[in-house]
């Protein structure tokens, strides 16, 4: 467990470093995008790119359990 808890660590401490080393991030243009991002329609976007998923999910759990038969008799 010890050398999991070094590795998260490890990974983080150079993840961080990378985020931070981002010249677009710390801009105004990157201030521009996070807004653009996360404003008050998020969630609506997020169900929106999520629900081609949802959907194909449910088409494939419908015909996996015999809720649609592709073959006729």
């Amino acid at each position: 467990m010890k050398v999991f808890q070094n590795l998260v660590f490890i990974f983080s401490t150079i993840a961080t470093k990378f985020s931070l080393a981002c010249p677009i991030c710390l801009t105004e243009t990157g201030q521009q995008v996070r807004d653009g991002i996360f404003n008050s329609n998020f969630v609506l976007y997020l169900f929106y790119s999520l629900l081609p998923f949802i959907c194909f999910f449910l088409i494939i759990y419908a015909a996996y359990h015999g809720k649609i038969s592709f073959i006729r008799d």
